[in-house]
């Protein structure tokens, strides 16, 4: 009887890793190498206590260094295919997206202007509009006569005051406006900050907002500028094996 066989069945498994098995099988003598380093941490001694265990180390060291530099010049080379096509992709789409960002930018320009022309208009018409009905409502009053009369002033009032809240909405309200597409355009208000003097930056103020790493940064490059006193800060010399 003849099977035949369902869409997908040339599909690689899927935990399989072809890249991995064809470098494992390419560089099979690196990862032996790599093994038999590894392994031979086992004889290392714990503490190193004569001349010639510090130069069987020294030695061993040396070895663990030149496998990694194998590696790495193989991952170099391996990689740089996938780095050149990758790059190419990026300024593919990269050249498509800058055009695109640069009419956005120019459009959204324009829509700042426009939208905060009508914001501000807006205000002002509500203002204009509330104070228009005050006075209104401060000369009928004058003239009023009847309870009606006083009734319909203080309603009148009542409008300005609905009028002058309006006026003091945040300019979102103000502005938004909708596309035909379904797009809503408004005004997005926020306060921002730009150092005008670094020299005279309050920078005891901004402490509780300068992340640790940051701080942690200036000190190694306080050190690194050849100081070293710092109050909060302990600066010491460490030294570490180097192996050449």
């Amino acid at each position: 009887m003849n099977v035949q066989a369902g869409m997908g069945h040339n599909e690689p498994p899927f935990d399989a890793n072809p890249i991995g098995d064809r470098l494992s099988e390419q560089y099979a003598e690196l990862v032996e190498r790599k093994d038999q380093l590894t392994e031979a941490l086992d004889r290392v001694p714990e503490d190193l206590d004569t001349d010639d265990a510090v130069g069987k180390a020294g030695d061993f060291v040396r070895q663990l260094q030149a496998c990694t530099k194998k590696a790495e010049t193989f991952r170099v080379s391996e990689k740089e295919p996938y780095l050149s096509g990758g790059k190419a992709v990026d300024a593919w789409f990269n050249a498509i997206k800058t055009e695109l960002a640069q009419a956005k930018k120019t459009v959204q320009t324009r829509l700042d202007k426009a939208l905060k022309k009508k914001a501000d208009e807006e205000k002002k018409r509500q203002q204009e509009e509330a104070e228009r009905i005050r006075k209104a409502e401060e000369a009928a009053r004058a003239r009023a006569q009847t309870v009606d009369e006083f009734e319909e002033s203080f309603q009148r009032e009542a409008e300005a005051d609905t009028h002058e809240k309006a006026a003091k909405a945040k300019p979102a309200e103000h502005a938004r406006t909708r596309g035909e597409m379904g797009s809503v355009s408004t005004l997005q208000t926020r306060w921002v900050g730009e150092v005008t003097d670094y020299d005279k930056l309050d920078l005891e103020t901004l402490r509780p907002f300068i992340s640790r790493d940051a701080l942690d940064k200036a000190v190694n490059a306080f050190v690194k500028a050849g100081n070293k006193n710092l109050t909060g800060a302990k600066i010491e010399e460490k030294s570490t094996a180097r192996v050449s």
